[in-house]
């Protein structure tokens, strides 16, 4: 087994490893070569990240050094519909007879992302060795949550067909989550350039336009309101302190995407996203359609109760969500029952809970409670995109407004100054 480099905290450090891959003993057709191609892989070891390649056996694979362009490629976070396109093709392939490292093997090959192919590599060196699937998901949690690992648990209890049955409804569910979030990405797009492109305009405006005009208006006499005085000396302290205000700005945006990120992570920041008019109700019904279909699908596989709802919570990647699934377990583990306490946690995701519970109620009484939470889990993806779809046209004039408000008062400033010189150039004419 090959030795894992590992960083001071004792954890394996993952490196860029590029690769270049040739076909073997193919012959030219028209005078034109078989094209090589590279590979990128962000793996622990050389093991892993040969794996991640996923070579046909016709195919030589030799090391090269690591390239600008793969580097930069290195360093973006894996796509939730790379995962989605990887759960396909591992499940398909097990469907048809595939081995588990064959499956890998094929997944490794479609992949795109430099790291979420050495997570493949990874996990299939490990069961190259003899490990189980879901243990070898189980050591890389940032690319493949508990629940994916708990249902990939159940699978291996349930048999090769049901395994790929299995991975591909796993795929499936985030195919429509990634086309849902890249939806939800592309309306607040729109309002997000209509914000930067204000902030830009008055930036100009005050730093570039205004401390000329008002130099002007007190060579004439003119005298300034206090809100042309107050930018003017905004505007001087930046000038004398440029250097400092360029590096503190070009350090705000260089962390602005981790904290961002942490931000966004924190419970109360997703507590609040919830209840923020025009995309809360968008973010709660994506998360719930996460919840439902994680916990619809370990349901279906056979998975403990207590383990159902934990990782179905954590599944949605909301707090105000994994509130609700916990606090129903706590329901059911003290004695009610799946509907009673479906019905008395419904007060948290408010008109969503109170249409779950609704829903909840019916299937349980029709006895079909699996399809009833798919119709939820598919309703809730289909108003959620109906609703990014139309959140372009909702925000329009609030964030119009705002924009208005941010350039304005910035041109009022720049202009209060007129009426004051205009009445010194009458009076001085009334005079003579």
């Amino acid at each position: 087994m090959a030795t894992l480099k590992r960083n001071p905290e004792g954890k394996p450090s993952w490196r860029l490893h590029a690769f270049e891959v040739s076909r073997r003993n193919v012959r030219a057709v028209g005078g034109r070569e078989v094209p090589r191609r590279r590979v990128a892989v962000v793996a622990p070891s050389l093991e892993s990240a040969l794996a991640g390649v996923g070579p046909h056996r016709d195919e030589g694979v030799r090391a090269v050094a690591p390239g600008l362009g793969e580097w930069l490629e290195s360093r973006l976070p894996v796509a939730l519909q790379e995962r989605a396109d990887l759960f396909r093709i591992l499940g398909s392939a097990l469907a048809t007879g595939k081995s588990t490292v064959q499956a890998l093997a094929m997944g490794a090959r479609q992949t795109r992302s430099p790291r979420l192919r050495g997570a493949v590599g990874t996990v299939m060196a490990a069961v190259s060795r003899g490990e189980e699937l879901h243990v070898a998901l189980g050591r890389l949690p940032e690319f493949f949550p508990p629940a994916v690992v708990a249902l990939a648990a159940a699978a291996s209890r349930a048999g090769v067909e049901e395994s790929g049955r299995l991975f591909v409804a796993l795929a499936e569910r985030l195919q429509r989550d990634a086309r849902l979030g890249r939806r939800l990405a592309a309306a607040l797009a729109y309002p997000t350039a209509l914000l930067a492109m204000a902030f830009a305009a008055a930036g100009i405006l005050e730093t570039v336009a205004l401390p000329p005009m008002v130099e002007l208006f007190r060579s004439m006499g003119a005298g300034l309101p206090a809100i042309t005085e107050m930018f003017y000396r905004v505007a001087g302290t930046v000038d004398r302190h440029a250097g400092a205000f360029t590096l503190c700005l070009a350090g705000s945006v260089v962390a602005a995407g981790p904290l961002a990120r942490r931000l966004i992570r924190s419970p109360g920041f997703q507590r609040l996203s919830v209840r923020v008019w025009g995309v809360g109700p968008v973010v709660l019904a994506r998360s719930l359609a996460r919840a439902l279909g994680t916990f619809l699908l370990l349901r279906q596989s056979g998975v403990g109760n207590r383990e159902i709802f934990a990782l179905a919570g954590a599944s949605s990647g909301n707090a105000a969500v994994e509130d609700f699934f916990r606090a129903t377990y706590e329901r059911i583990a003290h004695g009610e029952s799946l509907e009673e306490a479906f019905l008395a946690e419904r007060h948290r995701l408010g008109d969503e809970g109170v249409r779950l519970a609704g829903r909840i109620e019916a299937g349980l009484e029709g006895g079909d409670l699996p399809a009833l939470i798919g119709e939820v889990v598919d309703d809730l993806i289909d108003r959620a995109d109906a609703r990014a779809a139309a959140l372009p046209k909702l925000v329009e004039l609030p964030i119009l407004a705002v924009c208005g408000l941010i350039v304005g008062t910035l041109l009022l400033a720049m202009f209060l100054p007129y009426p004051s010189l205009l009445g010194d150039v009458a009076r001085q004419m009334a005079g003579h």
